[in-house]
């Protein structure tokens, strides 16, 4: 008859308390994964709600749907960098403009919004957005600067200062037609 080998029950519970580690560092590496790229910014592609929220004069309006495309701009009148690209944001939003777009500047409050932009037809200031947007944007960071189809798909975003590429870029500006 064979001998039978008894393991120790502090061996057996700690192999058992070994494996309920690996598992759970499994579980969590996946929740990990998932939660970063649930959290990452938005891309190319992404639909949207369209953009409303409180105005400069604490109003609460939407960006109207009669534009080709649509700009928006996180910017504050406090962050460095925006105001160092403000010159190429100006440069890219007239660009825009002339081909049928819209703009809307986003500032984190109402009192930081960036210094010389005034409300105009294709142009609103906006310190407090829908939550749709809000939440689907992920601004953290400004200035972020991002295009919209005039169906609210986002075709280009730039977190930073803008570039020399971005200036020049051909964007695609599809969306259906009105």
């Amino acid at each position: 008859m064979a001998e039978r080998t008894v393991t120790p029950r502090w061996l057996s519970l700690a192999l058992a308390a070994a494996i309920c580690a690996c598992l759970a560092s499994v579980v969590a590496d996946a929740i990990t994964v998932r939660g970063i790229q649930e959290l990452g910014p938005p891309r190319p592609g992404d639909l949207f709600s369209p953009l409303s929220g409180l105005t400069a004069k604490h109003e609460w309006i939407g960006v109207p749907a009669d534009h080709r495309c649509h700009l928006v701009r996180f910017a504050s009148d406090q962050c460095r960098y925006s105001k160092a690209d403000d010159p190429r944001f100006r440069a890219l939003e007239s660009r825009l403009l002339k081909e049928g777009c819209d703009s809307a500047i986003l500032a984190p409050a109402s009192s930081l919004f960036p210094s010389g932009y005034a409300e105009t037809d294709t142009r609103r200031l906006f310190y407090d957005v829908n939550l749709g947007f809000s939440r689907k944007a992920k601004l953290i960071r400004t200035p972020t600067t991002m295009l919209f189809d005039r169906d609210w798909r986002l075709t280009w975003r730039a977190e930073g200062i803008l570039n020399d590429m971005d200036l020049l870029g051909d964007f695609h500006l599809g969306g259906s037609g009105h």
